[in-house]
């Protein structure tokens, strides 16, 4: 005797109903972070390096237009300042 619809005959699913499952969980927990991820301007979406600095965060978040074009030349000056002294390392992390 077979189980509920899609399952087999002890109950249990099988391992591609179990695996599209999962899918659909996590799909529908970052449904959320993709819709805010997907506000962003492309540009920051493309970025391979993105800064996870909290104070970043926030900055980009909530601060104006102003602000942010501020906040951004000071990183840019720093990235360059660390470039100009052979710190490539460290400088990519500013741009």
């Amino acid at each position: 005797m077979l189980g509920k619809k899609g399952e087999g005959p002890d109950g249990k699913m099988s391992l591609p109903q179990m695996i599209e499952f999962a899918s659909k969980m996590k799909s529908a927990k970052l449904k959320s972070l993709r819709r805010r991820f997907e506000e962003w301007p492309a540009y920051l979406q493309h970025t391979l390096f993105p800064r996870v600095d909290d104070a970043i965060q926030e900055m980009r978040l909530s601060a104006s237009l102003v602000e942010r074009i501020e906040c951004s030349q000071e990183l840019k000056d720093e990235g360059n300042t660390r470039f100009r002294a052979g710190d490539f390392a460290d400088a990519f992390r500013f741009y």
